[in-house]
């Protein structure tokens, strides 16, 4: 299915985003909540829209009353980004979790990719690793002879 611009695709995120929010019966539902998009100017569009469509709601409804109240106190916690900077969040947050704390770079050149990782496994190998040594070079001479 294609969804080309303007086919409605920030609307019908932002009512599923309030439908979930108010259907929930959690004033801080929104903490739970990630809607991701594909671009900057459609993750802007998003949360106005959103921001928007719960005030109106918020003049007849409390709970929305009570949810945007929420939002606008905690608005760090309103998450609605881009797929690339929640990829990026996800990652920086996967180095801490394994104690990698330097700076990362995301590589898409899958030939560099290759030849970086073997490098750092053969500087890795020491005389000890014979099993993993001579499985190696056997590879290697096999390929060679292709």
């Amino acid at each position: 299915m294609k969804a080309s611009a303007g086919s409605g695709k920030t609307y019908n995120l932002s009512k599923t985003y309030i439908e979930l929010l108010l259907g929930s019966g959690d004033p801080y539902a929104y903490r739970h909540i990630l809607a991701v998009t594909f671009t900057n100017k459609a993750t802007a569009e998003m949360k106005s829209r959103i921001l928007r469509d719960l005030s109106v709601k918020a003049g007849d409804d409390g709970r929305a009353r009570v949810v945007l109240k929420n939002i606008l106190h905690n608005y760090g916690e309103f998450s609605v980004s881009t797929i690339d900077k929640f990829f990026q969040q996800a990652l920086k947050a996967f180095s801490r979790e394994i104690g990698q704390f330097a700076d990362y770079q995301i590589e898409l050149d899958k030939d560099s990719l290759i030849q970086e990782s073997m490098d750092r496994i053969l500087d890795s190998l020491t005389e000890n690793d014979t099993q993993l040594l001579s499985w190696i070079k056997s590879t290697m001479y096999a390929a060679m002879e292709q």
